[in-house]
């Protein structure tokens, strides 16, 4: 899974009527008004219990909630399966999950109430309100990162502190800082779309200097006004009974820990309480007659921040929410997913069609099942309750292969690559296409009649054409790149890179390592600073993998190597130094030694 990841980032019977005595305006404006059904039809129910048990099957999932929301009501809400399989407790509406990441929506809430208030400025730099945020740069200043730069992942921060990411103990989430200025900035701001949970403990960290309130006391104060009582960043005694088990992808209990990023990703609750979120969110920032954030306010939270970052090309993001293009026909999409190790979540808000669904899940398989499930109810829903189909998708243009291709194009396209962090040499095969293999995968890139290039995964004697997709080389400012482009979407596939082999210096680091503090190796199985196809790579095993994430690395000095590539996960400096007469070796906060 997490492997996939670094290749990889996607109503009433009853209509309005006309009385006689109305208005010819009051008329005209309620035919103008969407159909509103009150309720799911049974068939409809019937089928998506169905599809939420299948998927439950298919992915071993043990318990799911879910809840449509329609107005200002609770439309569905039910759970599916067991909260605690050892002792037969069902999943009901009252469950309580980790929502993971949709956690960062509630941190950027604060934020923009704060905003509100006139307490801070989210265009103002992050150092005007924590002066003590100072991260080291390889590109000039970091004391002009934003508070909105943090908001939508464009702030050229790391994006995970791996040390202790999920841990028995952690430190405490406000340490962040002092780690960020030990690291340095991936990219300067403004320059690609990169997640990070780093961002949101920093924006923890900023409400709780701006507000003068702890971070927990603010979020449940914030949170009851929502009428959100079962809900918290921290676990408290009333909520305890009704807190999930999580479980790994064979069905057994999996205790997770802690998360080291509370405000990215520790948030509870359950799906009763999500769904007043999301009234608020539809009643324009008003939860009954509490006012949480004022409408113009959500407006810009769920305006589409990027569009002049050249390099984020079809990436749309608001101030935290995601802007989900695939929702257009029914007036779009504003969503948020969370995904930890063992509880999965996916919830999203169709303003235009005053309705909303939040899907929570307690198992470590729930990842793609979760969002299968929100998927087929918001669809069945649309039709049900607002008349509205997915129009009929117009066939792709499958792109005939090219049996003759140029030599010169293919020349022009050779090269080395990295793919998030992970590099791929794409050489000329047969003089037929390009091929590199990565992580255990061939990568081919099969020329195309309209002299692009279309992707073709081969795994052993099987051949994958992606016939509907196109691989396109660019140049982005000083970025040479490869985009992939499928109908009107286009996304970053590769960064092309010149690699720099390893000194004698790195050479002699080459080797196995392993965490200087056993609590490290609860997320990983293994380190390896390996030398492969001349060059420096950090091969890092997770747990539950077979296959190892080969990040290559740029060595700048004999000190520091710098991941290659852009987005996610990218960037990172590796750091050497000495620790109590021992060489360590520095990997997202975690310290690392060779073994003997």
């Amino acid at each position: 899974m997490l492997i996939l990841a670094f290749l990889n980032y996607y109503l009433s019977p009853i209509m309005h009527r006309a009385f006689y005595f109305l208005s010819t305006i009051l008329i005209f404006s309620l035919l103008l008004s969407p159909v509103m059904a009150q309720r799911l039809t049974p068939s409809t129910k019937t089928d998506l219990k169905k599809f939420i048990e299948k998927q439950m099957k298919k992915r071993k999932i043990q318990g799911v909630s879910i809840a449509l929301v329609d107005g200002q009501k609770i439309l569905w809400s039910e759970g599916f399966g067991l909260m605690d399989v050892e002792k037969g407790i069902s999943a009901t509406e009252k469950t309580i999950y980790r929502v993971g990441s949709i956690s960062k929506l509630f941190v950027a809430t604060a934020i923009m109430q704060l905003h509100e208030q006139g307490k801070l400025d989210i265009d103002e730099s992050v150092q005007k309100y924590l002066p003590e945020f100072k991260p080291k740069s390889r590109f000039g200043k970091t004391n002009n990162i934003t508070v909105r730069q943090l908001l939508t992942h464009h702030s050229g921060l790391p994006s995970d502190v791996f040390d202790r990411f999920f841990a028995k103990e952690v430190p405490p989430f406000q340490s962040i800082v002092d780690y960020l200025n030990e690291e340095y900035v991936c990219t300067e701001a403004e320059t690609v779309w990169s997640y990070s949970n780093a961002a949101y403990s920093t924006l923890g960290v900023i409400i709780e200097r701006v507000s003068g309130q702890d971070f927990i006391q603010y979020t449940d104060d914030m949170l009851s006004k929502m009428d959100m009582d079962l809900s918290s960043f921290e676990v408290n005694s009333t909520m305890e009974q009704y807190f999930s088990k999580g479980y790994d992808r064979k069905g057994k209990l999996l205790d997770e820990g802690f998360i080291r990023d509370v405000p990215a990703g520790m948030l509870h609750s359950n799906v009763l309480d999500m769904s007043n979120f999301i009234m608020t969110v539809l009643n324009d920032g008003k939860y009954r007659n509490k006012k949480l954030l004022k409408s113009a306010t959500l407006k810009e939270m769920h305006r589409p921040q990027n569009d002049d970052i050249a390099l984020d090309f079809s990436e749309s993001i608001g101030l935290c929410w995601f802007v989900n293009g695939n929702w257009d026909y029914a007036g779009g999409m504003v969503e948020h997913g969370g995904d930890t190790r063992t509880f999965h979540a996916q919830m999203s808000v169709l303003p235009k069609q005053n309705m909303g669904v939040v899907v929570l899940t307690n198992s470590e398989g729930g990842g793609a099942g979760c969002r299968y499930i929100h998927n087929e109810i918001v669809e069945k829903a649309l039709i049900d309750l607002r008349d509205l189909k997915r129009p009929k998708k117009e066939s792709s243009e499958k792109i005939k292969l090219n049996k003759k291709p140029s030599v010169q194009l293919l020349k022009k396209y050779k090269g080395t690559y990295a793919i998030g962090p992970m590099l791929a040499d794409l050489k000329i095969k047969k003089n037929k296409w390009l091929e590199a293999k990565v992580a255990g995968i061939k990568i081919q890139l099969v020329p195309n009649s309209n002299k692009t290039f279309t992707p073709r995964y081969a795994i052993g004697f099987l051949r994958f054409p992606q016939k509907t997709q196109q691989i396109i080389l660019d140049k982005v400012g000083d970025y040479e790149i490869l985009k992939q482009v499928e109908n009107e979407d286009t996304t970053l596939f590769a960064q092309k890179i010149f690699k720099v082999a390893p000194n004698k210096t790195w050479k002699k680091r080459l080797g196995f390592y392993e965490p200087l503090e056993e609590a490290n190796n609860e997320l990983f199985k293994s380190f390896e600073l390996a030398e492969e196809n001349n060059a420096l790579v950090l091969k890092v095993m997770f747990i539950d993998e077979t296959q190892a994430v080969a990040m290559g690395l740029n060595p700048v000095s004999n000190k520091d190597a710098v991941m290659y590539g852009l987005g996610r996960n990218t960037g990172n400096t590796i750091r050497v130094y000495e620790k109590n007469g021992q060489e360590i070796l520095r990997y997202s906060g975690i310290e690392l030694v060779r073994k003997e």
